[in-house]
């Protein structure tokens, strides 16, 4: 991974300086740095290379190849065994640590107002729509490309913000513990965000209760007078509701801070008003070119946002019709007569369970076109879930079976579970499970040979899974 710093170059002994490290050996303190590299394979004379340990492997060992292709600096908590020529040493406590120092101190200006944005699911779908918001104001919008949430890759994306930019919107993963603290903390955000709490990551941090304590520290950085948004309803989060004055709930089922109302889909859009007493205002008909009530909660934190940051109505209407999702996320293929879901980006439980309302939009609406479409579901593995995750993965297969569903293909070992939750519903013989998925032809065979025209085909699983494979050998096979 490389980034270009989105401001200008910085010297050596200024990024020592900031990071609370000191040159330890070769090259001039005052050698300017203008980019940012994990890879020792981007190395180049003028960037900054990141010696990183990790669980597969560890940037220390690739010191002096960064230092061989040309790099200015090298970032590391350890002293290099081999040659570094005349490449800056630059030596930390903690090469990550010492990266979030930098970013917080070079990125500060660059985005006048900041959004930050965490959740177990639907992060990514927020930070999208809330940038397309902003980005429909006429004001320079910047947002963390693709998975860039990382302690690791929020920083770097906070680096490459271009100087001047008006908003910046930059979403935050969970890996362990107090990681969201130091990520706000970097951004200091003026708008902060959960989208929604569920289980993902639980395997990570233990409980419920604990993942709810580590996504709330994503106020940690956040200004004094700024806002905490908040999915209304949450237990978890109920004390943070009443004692923080800067928390505004949202909901897509009742009253809260923002909250929507008179919510239409026909399966592929969905349209509502959103109403927010606290700022006086209710826009109405808003659309959303996907189909599903948790994109409408997504939605609120974007329009939220909208109105906080003094946007009108016009300008959050356009930037919702704007949006757009990302890859592999909620896609929608017409293939052989059958239409695809194609929602491989990620999953979790709550994440299967609103594709599978998705799927009985769908449904509802092909059934008033005549004959009822069969429903089937490609289900993968969830990962990160703990102690949880065969209990997990059998409630997704009985929550599949109850909303509908007519067959079941699993893929992965923990997805057999999801396959023995859908048996008290779906006949056996309608069920097939695939543990093995270092290849997944074989069940993408069978998918091939089962579907037929007007069939509604949802494809869903952990990122790993690579689920993905399945809808482009649907393609290859259809001739598409």
């Amino acid at each position: 991974m490389k980034i270009e710093l989105g401001k200008e170059a910085v010297s050596a002994e200024e990024i020592a300086r900031s990071c609370k490290g000191r040159i330890i050996r070769g090259g001039s303190a005052s050698v300017p740095v203008s980019s940012v590299s994990t890879d020792s394979r981007d190395a180049c004379p003028g960037s900054l290379f990141l010696a990183i340990p990790g669980a597969k492997t560890d940037g220390h060992l690739y010191i002096s190849a960064a230092a061989a292709a040309g790099a200015s600096a090298v970032l590391c908590e350890r002293e290099p065994e081999g040659d570094t020529g005349n490449t800056a040493v630059i030596l930390t406590d903690s090469t990550v640590a010492a990266l979030g120092r930098f970013a917080a101190k070079y990125g500060r200006g660059s985005c006048r107002k900041r959004i930050a944005v965490t959740g177990s699911v639907g992060k990514t779908a927020t930070k999208e729509m809330t940038y397309s918001v902003l980005s429909a104001s006429g004001s320079s919008a910047f947002r963390s490309e693709g998975n860039l949430n990382s302690v690791i890759g929020m920083p770097l994306s906070f680096l490459s913000a271009r100087a001047g930019t008006e908003y910046g919107v930059f979403e935050m993963g969970l890996g362990q513990t107090d990681e969201i603290s130091a990520m706000s903390r970097i951004c200091r955000p003026d708008i902060a965000a959960i989208s929604v709490l569920g289980n993902s990551h639980i395997g990570n941090v233990g409980s419920r209760e604990r993942l709810a304590f580590e996504k709330l520290s994503v106020r940690d950085g956040l200004s004094a007078s700024g806002r905490l948004l908040l999915p209304a309803g949450e237990p978890l989060f109920a004390d943070a509701v009443r004692g923080d004055p800067r928390a505004m709930t949202f909901s897509v089922r009742g009253k809260a801070g923002i909250y929507a109302e008179n919510i239409m889909t026909d399966g592929e859009k969905t349209r509502f008003d959103a109403v927010c007493p606290e700022y006086g205002r209710h826009i109405c008909g808003l659309e959303l070119g996907v189909p599903g009530i948790h994109n409408v909660s997504n939605s609120l934190v974007a329009v939220a946002s909208g109105i906080i940051l003094g946007l009108d109505d016009e300008t959050i209407r356009a930037g919702l019709e704007a949006y757009r999702p990302v890859k592999l996320r909620l896609q929608f293929l017409d293939i052989a007569g059958a239409r695809i879901v194609n929602d491989c980006y990620n999953a979790s439980p709550e994440s299967m369970k609103a594709a599978f309302a998705v799927l009985k939009d769908l449904y509802t609406e092909r059934t008033g076109e005549g004959s009822a479409p069969r429903r089937i579901a490609v289900l993968g593995d969830m990962y990160e879930l703990g102690d949880r995750a065969i209990d997990l993965h059998r409630e997704v297969g009985m929550c599949y079976a109850e909303s509908g569903g007519d067959y079941l293909i699993t893929l992965g070992r923990l997805a057999d579970a999801i396959a023995v939750g859908a048996s008290e519903r779906i006949p056996e013989d309608r069920i097939f499970r695939f543990p093995e998925i270092s290849t997944l032809d074989a069940p993408a065979k069978l998918l091939a040979g089962l579907i037929r025209p007007g069939d509604l085909v949802l494809i869903k699983a952990s990122r790993a899974v690579g689920a993905e494979r399945i809808a482009e050998y649907l393609k290859k096979t259809a001739g598409e």
